[in-house]
């Protein structure tokens, strides 16, 4: 079986740019919910998938959100992170033995 892991690390010397994309606003997730905050602990936060559920059907190509995203992802998102607080900068990214298209 194929994971992911998803790591987020809160950098002092990033400015946050908010940027919002929905998948879907459906209530459901692949992987859950996650409320962080500026401090969280542990740090990295660390998140682990299986990709035979994520990376589906819907080319990212068509979603109008950037020429160079590029995948294929779910009709509903994998995780969805409820952020509060102030931060400095947040990082997000994935490691993993298979290719994958991160969105954020």
């Amino acid at each position: 079986m194929k994971k992911i892991v998803v790591l987020i690390v809160v950098l002092s010397a990033l400015i946050l740019s908010v940027s919002v994309f929905a998948q879907d606003e459906a209530p459901t997730t692949n992987f859950g919910t996650y409320n962080l905050s500026a401090g969280f602990l542990p740090d990295p936060f660390i998140i682990s998938t299986d990709l035979t559920i994520s990376g589906e059907s819907v080319d990212a190509a068509l979603l109008d959100i950037g020429q160079r995203c590029v995948g294929f992802i779910t009709e509903i998102p994998d995780v969805i992170f409820n952020w509060s607080g102030d931060s400095q900068g947040i990082r997000i990214f994935f490691v993993g033995d298979a290719d994958a298209t991160l969105i954020v």
